[in-house]
């Protein structure tokens, strides 16, 4: 490649950031020199060793290199220097990124569609050759699969709420702003955002709709493009439409315009995956696209907003369309974490967990992990048995496994626990896979066997590759219980944090009783809330006990699916003792209850009996709501890190006295866990993909060189 310019240096970053984490040091083979790279990658040249050649993007110098493995991070322009019969040497493997790799189309100009016909064949002849992969970006709708050699474009967040707010606050309102409705246009602005169309929409849509609409330009407008925007801006102007321009935006600031308008413009006719929109589509703005079909497959797949034809009358329609909908729920799979394995790791690893996406809206922990894998080119399959003892896989993850000798059957348990050992013992034989457990919880909340549930477990740490524990306590506590799992890979990593999809999951049957409970809670009083599967070992009859004698201001609700119809009758019974203070709804909670439910609250109450780690306590911090809970050692492990005030704990039993003191306790200070990057969930699943890859065996530790960013 050729220059330093673009995306180039952002990749680039990625890369080695990735390969630092895994004990790799790049040498990276450049155009030009130092004073190449802008102010603000210069430290790019602290993180690998740099070799500035003119030569860098050719395919002769690129063979004389003695690595392992060579990133071309412009294999469009790699293609274009290799057209011809020269072969690849087999003696290093070469990865070429495509940032124009999609299959040619139809066009109604003939030359642009033989051009692009000839770039497409080229990079098929290059993938084609021994020992070289052409891996092609994809658009963040796209489906890519383990096989595919595809990825899906990185996309960073670097701003937090308060950030959104704030660009709000400074350019989105003020005296003499009549805009009900802001549509930004960001990035460079130059003659590809098709400025003068999208303000004759803009003026179309004031004179022939309800939407009072507004327009920030975010960005750097380019030097042949000043004429062109003034004039653009100048028109709307004088019809009475506010317009901003902002430039001069550091990576922050620029996420926060994304997050601060209504709907982000993308309008342009070359396909390709836009960064713009993948943001919007992370952040959760609606957007409006034109032109491309790419755009177009994006914004209808990942339900952003509305398409039109790339024209005055089209994106105006677009724009109605897109500000009659809601904003679409944020797409949490989308980030950057897989880009770096993608590209210099090894071979997509093929993966059977138990379970994988099954029970999604009862537990999500398993299949957020298991789409986020997947998200970072790796292949996914449900356990079954079929699957065990017939086809071949990497990895057996295993979550709850301690679920067989548990059955509350006893005929079950008593078949299910040998026959589990026996299947993965089976599976072994057929391959190299690795067994690993993640420890959600090292002892079961019910256990009616458990010199059973002794002797699987026991068995079973015996044949265990690897372990995840979500904290220090739950390592050390497993070991303790089974000591053969100090033979074993170890992962501490943390339980990430969830972000609630209002609209998602199947319907709540349950909505018009939590309507019904927040509309009677008044303005002045406080609420508790303890939710999740409702279960013994929570210890829900001495906590109803507890909050019934708090004050009357107090309101307190127990949410949740139930099993057990004897803990649902003495739970009843409390309610109907203390109609006014306490209420009790069984059944499935959906995320728009939640939602509801714990905007309202003043705290979650928990009152286990024993936890290793527990996914309500994690949503509820989530939603950033305080948690009190029993002193046990995960969740003083977790107080600690998150700091003063996020999670309140209390030496059991509890207390209405010490309730009431954990209560008054002044507002959380430390950073909410849903803004903290070592909770995310792409970070974490990045994490434990490359736990996966050590485990195997199948993750290089050789020097790689990265060749012209």
């Amino acid at each position: 490649m050729d220059s330093l310019e673009g995306h180039r240096p952002f990749y680039l970053r990625l890369l080695l950031t990735y390969s630092e984490s895994i004990g790799n040091r790049c040498v990276v083979h450049a155009p030009g020199s130092p004073d190449a790279l802008a102010p603000h990658d210069r430290d790019l040249l602290e993180m690998a060793t740099w070799r500035f050649t003119s030569d860098s993007c050719n395919i002769d110098y690129l063979a004389s290199i003695n690595t392992d493995k060579i990133v071309v991070l412009d294999g469009d322009a790699l293609a274009r220097t290799t057209f011809g019969p020269r072969r690849w040497p087999a003696h290093t493997d070469l990865v070429a990124l495509s940032l124009r790799g999609q299959r040619p189309r139809l066009h109604r100009n003939p030359t642009r569609m033989l051009k692009s016909i000839v770039r497409y064949l080229i990079r098929v002849g290059l993938d084609r050759r021994p020992r070289v992969r052409v891996i092609t970006l994809a658009s963040s709708s796209e489906e890519v699969r383990a096989a595919d050699n595809k990825v899906h474009d990185a996309v960073p967040i670097d701003c937090t709420p308060a950030d959104i707010a704030s660009f709000a606050a400074d350019e989105l309102s003020g005296v003499g702003t009549t805009a009900t409705f802001w549509f930004g246009v960001l990035g460079v602005i130059n003659h590809r955002k098709n400025l003068p169309v999208i303000a004759d929409a803009l003026l179309d849509l004031a004179d022939n709709s309800t939407v009072e609409p507004g327009l920030v330009l975010a960005g750097s407008v380019a030097t042949e493009c000043q004429d062109e925007v003034q004039s653009a801006l100048a028109r709307l102007t004088a019809a009475g439409i506010p317009t901003r321009l902002v430039d001069n935006l550091d990576d922050t600031r620029f996420d926060a315009a994304i997050g601060a308008v209504d709907a982000v413009i993308v309008a342009y006719s070359n396909d390709g995956p836009s960064g713009v929109l993948a943001k919007a589509a992370r952040l959760g703005t609606r957007v409006v696209a034109a032109g491309s079909k790419t755009l177009r497959n994006d914004v209808e797949r990942l339900e952003l907003g509305a398409w039109g034809t790339l024209n005055r009358s089209g994106l105006c329609e677009a724009m109605i369309e897109t500000a009659r909908r809601p904003d679409p729920a944020p797409a949490t799979q989308l980030g950057t974490a897989h880009f770096g394995p993608r590209l210099l790791g090894s071979e997509p690893l093929r993966i059977l967990a138990w379970p994988a996406f099954k029970h999604r809206w009862a537990n999500r922990y398993t299949a957020d992990l298991a789409d986020h894998l997947v998200a970072q080119g790796n292949e996914v399959k449900e356990f079954g048995l079929g699957r065990a003892l017939f086809r071949r896989y990497d990895i057996v993850l295993l979550h709850w496994p301690e679920f067989a000798p548990t059955h509350r059957s006893r005929p079950v348990r008593f078949l299910a626990a040998p026959a589990v050992l026996a299947v993965l013992a089976a599976h072994r034989l057929l391959g190299k896979a690795k067994l690993i457990w993640t420890i959600h919880n090292v002892r079961p909340h019910d256990d009616p066997s458990p010199w059973l549930r002794r002797w699987f477990m026991t068995a079973l740490a015996d044949r265990l590759d690897g372990v995840i524990a979500l904290n220090h306590t739950g390592l050390e506590e497993a070991i303790a219980s089974y000591p053969a799992l100090a033979n074993a890979e170890t992962l501490v990593t943390r339980h990430p944090a969830y972000t609630l999809e209002p609209d998602a999951g199947p319907p709540s049957t349950r909505s018009p009783d939590i309507e019904d409970f927040l509309s009677a809670v008044n303005a002045d009083d406080r609420l508790l809330v303890s939710w999740g599967k409702m279960s013994n070992y929570k210890q829900l009859d001495d906590l109803a006990l507890t909050v019934s004698r708090l004050d009357e201001r107090t309101r307190s609700l127990f949410a949740g699916r139930c099993d057990d119809p004897f803990l649902i009758d003495r739970l009843k019974a409390s309610e109907k003792s203390n109609p006014d203070r306490l209420r009790v709804l069984t059944g499935h909670i959906a995320d728009k209850d939640l939602v509801a439910v714990l905007e309202r609250a003043d705290a979650a109450v928990f009152n286990f009996s024993d936890i290793t780690n527990s996914g309500s306590v994690i949503a509820s911090l989530s939603a950033g709501v305080p948690v009190i809970a029993p002193s046990h050692r995960g969740l003083e492990e977790l107080g600690k890190e998150l700091g003063d005030g996020w999670v309140r704990l209390f030496d059991p039993p509890l207390d209405p006295e010490v309730l009431r003191q954990l209560l008054d306790e002044p507002p959380p200070t430390g950073t909410p866990i849903a803004e903290r990057p070592e909770f995310r969930f792409e970070n974490i699943a990045a994490e434990t993909e490359g736990f996966f890859h050590r485990v195997t065996g199948t993750l290089s530790h050789s020097c790689p060189s990265g060749t012209t960013p």
